[in-house]
């Protein structure tokens, strides 16, 4: 444990370097939390460590603002864990947990919020990889983007955030956290985490109305397409309607999956017979 001491506020940072699975759920449980929210969004990184590449890449530094308005430094460096610093916000004490792992996953959580995490705050809002993989780190945006659940919208909680889009289906709404808000917001977040380790459970009157925070992440075709179709959907482009192209029909083409012979029965309100795709290519019809 390395403890530094500065006026007005202490920090105390717990560092691990560590080779097996982590669980940032443990810490919510650690400080009077429950496992993990169910609802954790589909694709997000887990916390076990698997041999592989380097999450980041070697020889760069990066600086990211946590939700919680506290600034986290990471350098890079090849053939070893990363560099990771921590610059709390003017909360009146700062205690972190910091995980690293040997490929460069890295997470900070500040502990008077733990009992959050995974309940109703994103752990990947905690994964400071996973914001510079986002793009979400200071250099390149201005604003943490976040996804809120809640009744009537999540927001009266934290009312330094800025409202977006409506997101019905979900009864959540996507908001922005500014830079210069964070502090804010991390005041209003401990408190929140406070109050849920006073009353031992998450409800409505103890989050303000605030269901769920998710980080809005950003989703890249090149992440889930492999180079070949990428370079099959710019060569087919300018000659194929939009549509073909999205869903890689060049692709499937190539490997010889054209359609030939294929029958094909359309259930509809109806076709037209005499429309030039169609005529003569009817085998059969039925009005049910």
């Amino acid at each position: 444990m390395q403890s530094i001491r500065s006026a007005p506020f202490r920090l105390t940072v717990v560092t691990a370097i560590v080779l097996s699975a982590v669980a940032v759920a443990g810490l919510a449980r650690a400080a009077g939390g429950s496992p993990a929210h169910p609802a954790r969004p589909a694709g997000q990184a887990g916390h076990r460590v698997q041999a592989g590449p380097a999450l980041l890449p070697a020889g760069h530094s990066w600086t990211g603002t946590l939700i919680t308005g506290d600034v986290v430094h990471v350098t890079t460096v090849r053939g070893r864990p990363p560099l990771v610093s921590i610059t709390p916000s003017k909360r009146s004490r700062a205690t972190f947990i910091k995980f690293v792992t040997s490929r460069g996953g890295i997470e900070v959580v500040p502990l008077d919020v733990a009992p959050l995490v995974g309940r109703v705050l994103d752990p990947a809002l905690f994964n400071v990889t996973t914001l510079i993989q986002n793009g979400d780190d200071d250099a390149h945006r201005s604003s943490l983007p976040l996804i809120v659940q809640g009744h009537p919208s999540g927001l009266a909680a934290l009312p330094t955030l800025v409202r977006g889009f409506d997101l019905s289906s979900i009864g959540a709404v996507a908001a922005a956290e500014p830079r210069r808000a964070a502090a804010r917001v991390g005041g209003a977040l401990a408190a929140m985490a406070s109050a849920v380790a006073r009353a031992g459970r998450i409800s409505p009157q103890v989050t303000g109305g605030m269901g769920y925070v998710w980080l809005d992440r950003t989703i890249r075709v090149a992440d889930a397409v492999p180079a070949r179709v990428l370079a099959d959907i710019v060569a087919h482009r300018a000659v194929l309607d939009h549509n073909l192209v999205q869903i890689g029909a060049p692709v499937a083409w190539r490997a010889g999956d054209t359609g030939a012979g294929v029958k094909v029965a359309v259930l509809d309100t109806g076709v037209d017979g005499t429309f030039p795709d169609l005529r003569g290519q009817i085998a059969a019809e039925r009005n049910l």
